[in-house]
């Protein structure tokens, strides 16, 4: 009977020292990828038609074919759907999506979509934007809720 005693006992505290050392070992760990959908409502003011298409990406990219390649017609407005990969252990803050935005005459301009993150909260703005390219209001995405951004070209 004693002998039974402690092999229980020194079999629950292997147990539970293999528990423990996995916690730690998992504390260490880099922290899983987080995927997020957004949308920009994307208008063009001017009175000619504009074609944007999608020329590079890196941890980002469009949800469907349309939202790579479109012309958008004079005072429309068109979506561009996408999704991001943020680590949800701090600011990876890398993730782009770079457009071109062609006229009539070929490249007028380009824009380019980041991820602004603030804890769990992606927020979806630009940069390197033409002069003709205006952030009305960024996309956001908290896992729940998606608030759709605005880009207009005028």
């Amino acid at each position: 009977m004693k002998s039974v005693k402690k092999n229980v006992l020194a079999s629950s505290i292997l147990s539970t020292v293999t528990l423990l050392g996995a916690q730690f070992a998992f504390t260490g760990q880099a922290h899983a990828w987080v995927h997020r959908d957004a949308r920009f409502n994307v208008c063009n003011d001017f009175n000619w038609p504009l074609t944007v298409f999608k020329t590079h990406s890196y941890q980002m990219d469009v949800n469907n074919d349309h939202s790579a390649n479109q012309t958008i017609q004079p005072h429309t407005c068109a979506a561009i759907d996408f999704w991001a990969l943020f680590q949800d252990n701090g600011w990876d803050v890398d993730d782009a999506m770079d457009f071109q935005v062609n006229d009539g005459n070929g490249k007028a301009g380009v824009f380019t979509i980041y991820n602004s993150p603030v804890l769990d909260q992606f927020t979806f703005k630009l940069r390197n934007n033409s002069g003709f390219v205006f952030l009305s209001y960024p996309a956001v995405s908290n896992g729940f809720n998606l608030e759709q951004g605005e880009i207009r070209f005028h």
